[in-house]
Parts: structure tokens; sequence; C-alpha cells
């Protein structure tokens, strides 16, 4: 295998919508273990190449590639199996689940679980079923302790800023090559924020691609590694940090003079965490 070959790579993608063009001609390519993050403002096409990464929407035109290989036409499901997870912009848990159910949901992979094996197989049911449980409590001991303290209690207990730890917990118990998080610090406290960063370089560190995006220019520039930035669906700069702060058409298009001095902040208060009888669905 090329050492050098990217783990993700847009090859020409277009997204068109009843003649409106969400995403034109888009190339990029992400290395392996690299924390790179997609910015623009709202409407700049970011949330629709994420889309087309995961699968949820098919391309106009273009490839999509995942070490090396085509997976444009694969469905969501074979692209988690293949190791692509993701979170939202909103939380999208079960509230009626427990944390740990939640994670085991994501679980399916782990052990020889199973209608057959829990009739004829009882014992490997329930010695996959101990893995299982055994892998998504290491998940959330991962993420966050106090998460692994609070695993039996209902999801929409919990605050905000934990039910995106959850979600996140979630996404690693598919033992993901690529972690892809939509606004992963929307909502969340200055404390919280700054776990985030530690957690993201934690799993960076141990070979999990990330790519993110996000609005919080003080997050992204301290620990992206490098920077794509969308304008109405057409890409105006790539590079590190340093080189994107500095591109004059990023600045008038979307940071401003004053753009990383100012970044926005979200909603800690009140942020949209999930309430019992909310609608939901699973990630990715």
């Amino acid at each position: 295998m090329n050492s050098d070959r990217p783990v993700l790579e847009a090859k020409e993608l277009t997204k068109q919508f009843s003649g409106f063009v969400a995403l034109k001609d888009f190339s990029v390519q992400i290395p392996k273990g690299s924390i790179t993050a997609v910015i623009g403002p709202n409407g700049a096409g970011k949330s629709t190449f994420f889309h087309l990464v995961t699968g949820l929407h098919a391309p106009t035109s273009g490839k999509v590639l995942h070490n090396g290989e085509d997976m444009t036409a694969l469905p969501p499901s074979q692209r988690v199996s293949r190791g692509i997870a993701r979170t939202f912009q909103g939380v999208r848990l079960f509230p009626a689940m427990t944390v740990l159910e939640n994670v085991l949901v994501a679980c399916r992979g782990q052990g020889r679980g199973g209608v057959g094996n829990a009739l004829f197989r009882p014992r490997a049911f329930r010695r996959a079923e101990r893995q299982r449980i055994e892998w998504a409590y290491s998940c959330l001991s991962f993420v966050s302790p106090s998460l692994y303290r609070r695993a039996n209690e209902l999801a929409f207990h919990l605050p905000y800023g934990e039910q995106r730890r959850v979600e996140l917990a979630r996404a690693l118990a598919t033992q993901p090559e690529v972690l892809i998080l939509d606004e992963p610090a929307a909502g969340l406290s200055q404390v919280e924020r700054k776990e985030l960063s530690s957690f993201l370089e934690r799993i960076a560190a141990r070979g999990i691609t990330v790519v993110l995006i996000e609005h919080d220019m003080r997050l992204v520039m301290s620990l992206a590694e490098r920077v794509v930035v969308l304008n109405h669906g057409v890409k105006i700069a790539e590079g590190s940090p340093a080189e994107v702060r500095q591109d004059p058409q990023v600045i008038a298009s979307y940071l401003g003079t004053s753009g990383f001095e100012q970044a926005p902040v979200g909603t800690v208060d009140g942020a949209p965490g999930l309430r019992e009888g909310d609608r939901y669905a699973v990630a990715p």
C-alpha cells in the first residue's frame, strides 16, 4: 500500500438541487491521521460535502474515494462498515434509551450477536454481548469518565454538552478510520471546547482521521493541520491555518479583518439538547 495515498479523497464533486448548485467541482485529499477543518459561511456547501462523503446524497458528478477505492455508489451503511463515521449538527440520540444503550446501537460489529446465535449458540451469544458491552464502556470512558459513571442514565437527562459526548462515543464504537464531525463545538462552553480539542488530538494521535465543519475559528486555528474554505459551493482556499488566515479572498468573503479575534461562540444555556418525546435518528 502507498503510505502517501490519502485516506479520503473527493474528486471534482458537484451536487445540484433543482438548478441550484450546492457544490461545484470540489476536490480535496485528506491525509491519514490528520485533522482537517472545512470552513465557510452558511450555505457554502460544507454540509453538502459531508452528505456526499457519508452517502446521504448522491453526487451529480464526481467521485468519493476511500483509501484509493471508489465508494461513490455505496449506501451509508456500507460506508460505516468501511470506517466512515459521522456526527451531525444537532443531537441525534435515542432519548428514551440509556447512555450505554445509545452506544451499543453502534456496536453491531462487535462479537457474534444475532437471533441465530441467541437460539442455537447461547454461550457464544452471551460472550458476544459481554464483548459489546465492554467495548461500549471503553468508548464512553475514553471520551469522558463522567459518561462512564452515567452510563445507565437516560440520554435526555444529560446536559447538552454530555449528550454531544455520547454522540462522539457512539461514533467511536463503530471503530472508524475517518471521523466526520459537523460543528462539534456548537453550544459548548469554553471549558467543554477545550476538552473537545484535547479529545480530538487524542484520537488523531491514535491514527483516526478527523474532518470537521466548525465556526469557532479559535478552535480551528489551534487544532486543524489543514483548513479548506468553501464559498458559494466553490473551494476558494486550502492550506495551513497560517496560510488560510492570511488569504485575501478568505478574509473578504468569510472571516473579515478581525474574524479570528471575534470567533463566534455557541449558546450554552438553552442549547437544543434532547427532551423526552423528541424525534431522533441514529448517526452516522
